[in-house]
């Protein structure tokens, strides 16, 4: 499978009538018997059930809606968080079908854009945490969408650093995952032979990478903790902002930002990160004693030469659920 050209979606369950359709046809998937008659491809029949969404056909769902393809994932959001996802088996036009799966719904025949879907799984991941990771621009409506796409930009980051978009939503959705190389999130058969090659031989250059990265950090900083201003080059450590063990942002001055050993500690734990002016934003899951918070209040990053990357600074706050306000 290619996993480069999967499409990440998000849908909005806003109301009760699309809570409703959620609950009758994701959550409990519809036997595979009420479809009969209706000439659909094998990959949907010869399962005994199946989940279904529907979309209203309107020019802007019909543009998202026709570049779904199978294998491509979605996401529905309520409450703002994300609580499902499952995978796109096939999309299918028909509005007769979707009376017979819908009857009491109102304005059913206008929803004929049907997507099939399988592997329906719980998540939890907050809203406000991922806008600037996966939705662009943010919207005045945030939460209220029929369907959403995030770019190929996006995507590609996404894919390129966890392999696939499974691995990159299970990253984002586990604010317990701490210093993971990224490596650790790709299966074998996901990984490419060049990148497992890479792998073997990693560790012995690991040594050499790891010093040369933190060279780079530190001057990048001028020698000073990019919080707390601590300048003593021994308590000064080169923090990975997403942890990497592969050629795609190893050794990237965007991806480091220089700390102090408590900073790095706790900046890779989630205590804290940097919002899109670069100031320092806490998490609000976890426990940040007065004295410890005193010391990130307020701060911002200290001055550099090349700022680290807003995107991966994202993928940082999404995964230990750190949101803050004007995203």
């Amino acid at each position: 499978m290619n996993f480069k050209n999967q499409n990440l979606l998000f849908v909005s369950i806003h109301n009760k009538s699309l809570l409703r359709n959620f609950q009758e046809s994701v959550e409990k998937p519809i036997s595979t018997k009420k479809l009969h008659g209706f000439n659909l491809q094998n990959s949907i029949l010869k399962r005994k059930n199946i989940a279904v969404w529907s979309l209203v056909n309107t020019e802007e769902n019909y543009k998202i809606w026709s570049s779904i393809k199978k294998s491509d994932r979605i996401m529905f959001l309520r409450d703002k968080k994300f609580f499902s996802k499952g995978n796109v088996v096939a999309t299918i036009d028909n509005t007769n079908l979707s009376k017979k799966i819908w009857k009491d719904i109102p304005f059913i025949e206008k929803r004929n854009m049907l997507i099939f879907l399988d592997g329906i799984q719980s998540v939890e991941l907050e809203f406000d945490a991922c806008i600037p990771t996966l939705i662009e621009p943010i919207m005045p409506n945030a939460y209220f969408f029929p369907i959403k796409k995030i770019d190929r930009k996006k995507r590609d980051l996404l894919v390129t650093s966890f392999g696939n978009l499974d691995n990159a939503i299970n990253f984002l959705a586990n604010p317990e995952s701490k210093n993971i190389p990224i490596s650790d999130y790709l299966s074998p058969e996901q990984i490419s032979e060049e990148t497992q090659i890479v792998l073997k031989i990693g560790s012995a250059k690991q040594r050499v990478g790891q010093q040369k990265f933190r060279k780079n950090i530190l001057a990048n900083f001028g020698y000073k903790c990019a919080v707390c201003k601590i300048s003593d080059v021994d308590l000064l450590a080169a923090a990975h902002i997403i942890p990497v063990d592969d050629n795609n942002l190893a050794g990237k001055t965007n991806n480091g930002i220089c700390l102090c050993v408590l900073c790095h500690k706790m900046f890779d734990s989630g205590f804290f990160s940097f919002d899109e002016r670069y100031n320092v934003v806490t998490s609000k899951h976890k426990k940040i004693s007065k004295k410890l918070l005193k010391t990130l209040e307020n701060q911002k990053m200290g001055i550099c030469k090349i700022f680290p990357s807003q995107d991966l600074l994202s993928l940082h706050r999404t995964k230990f659920r750190i949101a803050y306000k004007n995203q």
